[in-house]
């Protein structure tokens, strides 16, 4: 299935770069086969390819249905002067490009690298309107622009919801000064501040908080962007933000059963059975079945770990608590990378700080 055939939302559909596999410096760009996938405003699931943009082992930022959906509405309140910082998939500054209202695309990126990848896996140079590109190669809450400002989007963190992400936004608004402003994930703290409000998602209430985060948001007069923020609050993201101890969550181990987690007590536990607490299908029985070598620097020890999970319950990439009966509790970012005729293979990184 087309998973661009599906949508269902009040703004254009956005249209996705032609990619191919590359590695360039410590950037790839990989492409992940039939892997599950779901809707961020959209009630909807399914299976299909996705492309990664991995910085070592780190994922950045994926052409996965949920971040396409998630960036819709930022991109339909592009017009005249854009401000677009992070340049990620590159799916948002495809689609604003391409927007004849839109006169100018100014991309704020910090890493030259991304810009190479973009260029060698879509032959970015061609893409229609690319005439109306001006690039900044510097961090986003450095860069203050030459004129005026109509729109800002911010995209430049790993996960959504991140607790950096508001005060990180005013700072970047304070230097800007855009018409108006959205970043990547908002809806997720909206839905955080409606809880500590006791409230729910409403015109109103949308507009309140923007008031009092001091930003002009998009969207503060359409009603049908509270209706797909109450589907957010039913998501699949969102649960597993809830369920996230770095982010939204309470936490699932203490920093003494994390360190326990090591390379070499993974090695031990090949072909055994580790339990995954997941927010909609229960518990997941999940096989370690391979552990990658490791790899030592001064400053880093980096390597990966494979599970393989059950066909009938595939669930998407995010932030899991696993429990084991010798290593303990602990929650682990997985990503699921293949499906074999024996099951889905899910991936853990792991990139620690020598101290």
């Amino acid at each position: 299935m087309n998973l661009f055939s599906a949508w269902d939302l009040p703004w254009p559909v956005l249209q996705i770069p032609e990619y191919r596999e590359m590695t360039l410096g410590g950037w790839r760009l990989k492409k992940f086969e039939l892997i599950p996938q779901r809707g961020y405003f959209q009630d909807w699931h399914g299976e299909g390819e996705m492309f990664a943009l991995l910085e070592g082992e780190k994922a950045w930022m994926s052409t996965a249905w949920d971040e396409v959906d998630s960036q819709a509405p930022h991109v339909a309140a592009g017009g005249g002067h854009v401000v677009l910082m992070g340049a990620g998939m590159g799916v948002a500054l495809f689609n604003l490009l391409a927007k004849p209202e839109v006169q100018q695309v100014t991309l704020v990126e910090r890493e030259p690298l991304v810009l190479d990848i973009l260029e060698q896996s879509t032959g970015m140079s061609s893409w229609r309107g690319i005439e109306k590109l001006h690039v900044a190669l510097v961090d986003a809450l450095e860069f203050s622009p030459e004129g005026p400002v109509d729109h800002l989007y911010v995209d430049i963190w790993p996960t959504i919801g991140e607790g950096q992400n508001v005060e990180e936004m005013q700072a970047i608004q304070r230097r800007v000064r855009a018409s108006s402003v959205g970043w990547w994930g908002q809806e997720i703290h909206y839905l955080e501040w409606l809880k500590r409000q006791g409230n729910e998602p409403s015109l109103s209430s949308y507009q309140t908080w923007a008031d009092e985060l001091g930003l002009p948001l998009i969207e503060r007069a359409n009603p049908a962007y509270i209706a797909g923020i109450v589907q957010v609050s039913k998501s699949y993201i969102y649960k597993s933000f809830l369920a996230d101890p770095q982010r939204g969550g309470k936490a699932f181990w203490s920093e003494a059963t994390l360190e326990n987690w090591t390379h070499a007590a993974f090695s031990k536990q090949i072909h055994t059975t580790f339990g995954l607490t997941h927010p909609e299908c229960g518990n997941i029985p999940l096989e370690l079945v391979s552990v990658s070598e490791l790899r030592e620097t001064a400053r880093q020890r980096m390597y990966s770990i494979l599970f393989r999970g059950p066909l009938e319950l595939p669930f998407q990439q995010g932030s899991f608590p696993l429990a084991h009966e010798v290593m303990g509790e602990a929650t682990l970012f997985l990503v699921p990378v293949a499906r074999e005729a024996d099951g889905f293979r899910y991936e853990a990184v792991f990139n620690q700080l020598v101290k």
